[in-house]
């Protein structure tokens, strides 16, 4: 309250990633994250991916990780639900890095790897390119260059917005395209 902020639509990256899922043909999504309190903006992206699969039909299933580095005993608990009976058919990770540490894991299981599930991952880091998954992408340098515009009008006593939200835009790439039969 009283700080001017720049963010992104984080509930509109949510919602194009349930989306990007659902067009991939997947109706039972896991939303890999950590503990996010609601006044951060990242709990917005969580509530866009679950509204919206709610909306299209689609069940989502929160699994909640110790920390974005996939620990040994989150790696076991993601591969409990991949194997279990009830199908997972997509995946959707908070952030890129948790999107990462899920593809390094299946990579190590041959089981996993075999699944090719639809991945969706949230920032549009440059690791999302070198792994080759679908993300939503927040303008990053647009909103620390807008945050520097802000901090200067306000310090020569200009009124700025409070709260600036940028778009985001979803950039598709290998994990969510529809895949031929084998």
């Amino acid at each position: 309250e009283g700080v001017p902020s720049v963010t992104a639509d984080n509930f509109g990256g949510g919602v194009l990633a349930a989306d990007a899922l659902h067009r991939a043909g997947s109706r039972h999504v896991l939303v890999l994250t950590t503990e996010v309190p609601e006044y951060m903006a990242m709990f917005q992206r969580q509530r866009g991916v679950l509204d919206t699969c709610d909306r299209l039909g689609m069940q989502a299933e929160l699994v909640l990780l110790q920390d974005a580095s996939f620990t040994e005993p989150d790696a076991a608990a993601i591969k409990t639900l991949l194997t279990r009976e009830a199908p997972v058919d997509g995946v959707f990770a908070l952030g890129d890095m948790i999107a990462a540490g899920y593809i390094h894991m299946v990579l190590q299981d041959a089981a996993l790897n075999r699944l090719r599930l639809p991945l969706v991952g949230f920032d549009g880091l440059d690791i999302s390119r070198l792994f080759a998954f679908s993300t939503v992408a927040q303008p990053i340098r647009e909103m620390g260059e807008r945050a520097v515009e802000l901090l200067i009008r306000r310090i020569n006593g200009e009124h700025v917005p409070e709260t600036l939200v940028l778009p985001v835009a979803y950039i598709e790439r290998r994990s969510t395209q529809k895949r031929q039969p084998e």
